[in-house]
């Protein structure tokens, strides 16, 4: 049987922004899960925001920065990327 390290993709989605979620077991288990997960994700959509970040420094510098997005009302949950590249642009 195959394991799922799910501390491990935890780990990525919460670096990236994003969640992640383990269906498995019996057909049924598994539709039953999957609704909630749909439901939990629909539940996201209606209630998230777009922010805009302009960094002083040059966007080409190819070094990695660290963004921390946090919410004045602790009641409230922020899921965003923690870092970033520098990179090309491609301009």
């Amino acid at each position: 049987m195959l394991s799922v390290d799910m501390s491990v993709l935890n780990a990525f989605a919460d670096d990236s922004g994003g969640r992640a979620w383990l269906v498995g077991g019996a057909l049924d288990e598994a539709r039953g899960t999957i609704d909630k997960i749909l439901d939990q994700l629909a539940e996201e959509l209606r209630s998230q925001y777009s922010l805009a970040y302009y960094p002083k420094h040059d966007m080409n510098d190819k070094k990695w920065h660290h963004v921390e997005v946090r919410a004045k009302n602790p009641a409230y949950h922020v899921r965003a990327r923690k870092d970033y590249y520098g990179g090309d642009s491609g301009k």
